[in-house]
């Protein structure tokens, strides 16, 4: 790479590839932050798909140029997990919408309930807990856990810390060795 510049305009010639350098700087790094959203959209655990959704770049302020954020209000619950907890009435109604959206919970509830019972024939059939009892069993179960115990985390963030560190880094290059490449010459 060779640059010939007149000495009367080497501030010129620096003042463009300063410009340039910055812009190319600012596009990898918008470019990474694109690439780290879709890792974290890949790894985020999926129910309604609201947590999945709220990905997205913005543009930052001051020393960040672009950050990755997320707007769904239980990303951080997902991440770090809750100590134990009081649960709402409002929390236990969604917590049951969410185990009327999992069949096979509500299924196996009903197994349970039913070889808890008596083994003959016409008891069992008579004490199998119905669609509704299994699910308010389900609920009341995974309220009491969130009550004594709280709710694990997952640390698909925090998992995911070198992966997102190595898109920057790629994009970032890739884009200091365009301009290496190719500098602005004088125009």
């Amino acid at each position: 790479m060779g640059i010939t510049v007149e000495a009367k305009d080497i501030s010129t010639v620096l003042a463009k590839l300063e410009r340039e350098m910055k812009l190319r700087l600012k596009n990898g790094i918008r470019r990474g932050a694109a690439r780290g959203r879709g890792i974290l959209v890949r790894r985020t655990p999926v129910d309604t798909g609201q947590a999945k959704a709220g990905w997205m770049e913005q543009q930052g302020f001051g020393d960040v140029l672009w950050k990755i954020v997320n707007d769904a209000p239980h990303i951080g619950i997902i991440e770090n997990g809750a100590r134990p907890h009081a649960v709402s009435d409002v929390g236990i109604l969604a917590i049951e919408q969410w185990v009327s959206r999992h069949p096979d919970i509500v299924a196996q509830a009903q197994d349970s309930g039913a070889r808890t019972n008596t083994s003959r024939p016409s008891a069992r059939a008579s004490r199998m807990l119905t669609v509704d009892q299994a699910i308010k069993a389900v609920t009341m179960g995974i309220v009491w856990k969130l009550r004594h115990e709280g709710q694990r985390p997952t640390y698909f963030i925090k998992n995911s810390m070198e992966d997102l560190r190595e898109a920057m880094a790629s994009e970032v290059s890739r884009e200091l060795r365009s301009f290496f490449k190719n500098p602005p010459g004088k125009r």
